[in-house]
């Protein structure tokens, strides 16, 4: 079997500057074809700001962490607490929203206490009927 010259240590095997030079080489190449549009074509790029639907009212919150807050403040229910009581995951969080909106979907009142003091024993916790999202592109659940 023949192996290649610089497998041996050969001078004809690159130096790594050489390698290095070469991208450098072609990446000026490419920059210099196309001008200086390659660095400004994104500059009028825009983020969509995502907007997540409060769980018990049809109120739209931005950034979605901040719905969060509106439950805390508007519906009293804390859900970082609930999450941190109950000890929940990330599967448990998303249990926890989805379980939320199906029973706001039907007219259930929850209350975070409630909820807390149902603890590990309510079914819920352990249903992944509640994995499945009641909202397309749900933002909480990111």
């Amino acid at each position: 079997m023949t192996y290649p010259p610089y497998m041996y240590g050969s001078a004809s095997r690159p130096k790594d500057w050489e390698v290095a030079s070469s991208i450098g080489d072609a990446e000026r190449d490419l920059h210099s074809e196309f001008g200086e549009e390659v660095d400004d074509r994104w500059d009028d790029w825009e983020e969509e700001e995502a907007e997540a639907q409060c769980p018990f009212c049809p109120e739209r919150v931005s950034p979605p962490t901040a719905a969060f807050e509106h439950c805390r403040t508007a519906h009293n229910f804390d859900f970082k607490l609930v999450r941190k009581t109950l000890g929940l995951d990330f599967y448990g969080s998303i249990r926890l929203i989805n379980y939320v909106r199906t029973k706001s979907k039907e007219g259930t009142i929850l209350d975070g206490n409630a909820v807390i003091s149902d603890g590990k024993k309510a079914s819920w916790i352990k249903d992944d009927a509640y994995l499945v999202p009641v909202l397309e592109d749900d933002a909480l659940l990111y």
